[in-house]
């Protein structure tokens, strides 16, 4: 044991105080440890500022997510209640017809939760659309307490699937989208929450979203999945796809305008850098429910458009693995074990064949 482990355990038994989470800091110490071990200091900072990330938005319901090994730093997402692995849903209100008419509609959305054991900037939003059939006028208002602290309108026609951001305060963001909206994530320099409000006779859904700190400069960027289970954003459509891992379905995305790319409503890496070896770098270990495996590692690689004849070897046959070809060319790979023990990753050797014929394989034999 030495000082910094002391300061490590002491903020992460601060910032999980307050949050229904089995995140265990002598556990996360431990894996710590472990990696410094195998000479990967850089990826233990990674992997501690994901578990406080997750810690800080245990409300998503993402679980525990330890990244290990030497893999791009890893963004836990802020996703919606649909993926199988949430634990608890994020707040969700189904929108109630104002009488007497259909061209109107009214949600409050509860936002009660914390951010490091601190009070958010507001702990409800009323929202009241009216629309004429072609646009739509959607207002928010925030409360804390019981007292208005901000406002805002959005104003937008029904049949555009573009979404812009607009400031709800200070801490807050909002959109009105068409159609339905199975989740959304919000995209930025800050860790946040969110919630959605189904404006069902009017055709659109509502997103409020809550950051830790002041909105920059910049605002952030949104990406939701509509009721096609397209995933959208505010730079354009996502390019994904669905595949069958481990028996659950899951949706894996590239974005270079967001530079991101992941497991969609679970976590996500940088585009920017990353190589077809990276997969090899380490797993993901998502901790899951009683009577289960304690955990769920996943390994995630991304092969340039013409790649063929990938070939997978995994380190148990209880693993699983899967590709998938995305809109851009882009071919997906990703592996899943379901493990005790989450110092074996799912993958031990990957190869393929580039679009110039060249075969690769890694490790390099």
């Amino acid at each position: 044991m030495n000082e910094l482990e002391d300061r490590l355990r002491a903020e992460l038994q601060t910032a999980t105080r307050d949050i229904d989470s089995d995140l265990d800091p002598e556990a996360l110490l431990s894996v710590g440890r472990r990696v410094r071990r195998n000479r990967t200091t850089r990826r233990v900072t990674a992997s501690v500022a994901a578990v406080l990330a997750v810690g800080v938005i245990g409300w998503f319901g993402v679980g525990s997510v330890v990244g290990r090994g030497q893999q791009p730093a890893v963004v836990v997402a802020t996703p919606s209640p649909i993926p199988p692995s949430a634990t608890a849903p994020i707040p969700t209100a189904r929108a109630s017809s104002v009488a007497p008419s259909p061209g109107s509609a009214q949600a409050e959305l509860p936002m009660g939760a914390s951010f490091n054991g601190e009070p958010a900037a507001f702990d409800k939003v009323e929202i009241v659309a009216t629309s004429d059939g072609t646009t739509i006028t959607t207002r928010f208002q925030a409360t804390n307490d019981g007292e208005k602290v901000a406002e805002a309108t959005v104003t937008r026609k029904l049949d555009e699937a573009r979404a812009e951001l607009v400031r709800l305060g200070s801490h807050g963001v909002v959109a009105v989208v068409p159609g339905e909206v199975k989740g959304q994530s919000l995209y930025g320099p800050d860790t946040s929450q969110g919630g959605s409000a189904a404006l069902d006779p009017l055709g659109a859904t509502a997103l409020v979203f809550l950051t830790e700190h002041a909105v920059g400069s910049k605002d952030p960027e949104l990406v939701w999945e509509d009721g096609n289970g397209v995933l959208q954003s505010t730079v354009g459509v996502v390019a994904s796809a669905s595949v069958d891992l481990g028996g659950e379905e899951v949706t894996v995305f590239r974005s270079e305008a967001l530079d991101s790319q992941g497991v969609w409503g679970d976590w996500s890496t940088a585009v920017k850098g990353a190589k077809p070896s990276d997969m090899l770098q380490g797993s993901i270990a998502r901790s899951r429910g009683p009577g289960q495996a304690k955990w769920r590692l996943t390994q995630l690689g991304m092969l340039e458009p013409g790649s063929t004849d990938v070939a997978v070897t995994l380190s148990s046959a209880d693993g699983d693995w899967a590709q998938a070809a995305l809109p851009d060319g882009w071919i997906v790979v990703v592996a899943v074990l379901n493990s005790d023990d989450d110092s074996v990753d799912p993958v031990t050797s990957l190869a393929y064949t580039d679009a110039k014929g060249v075969r690769h394989t890694y490790p390099a034999k």
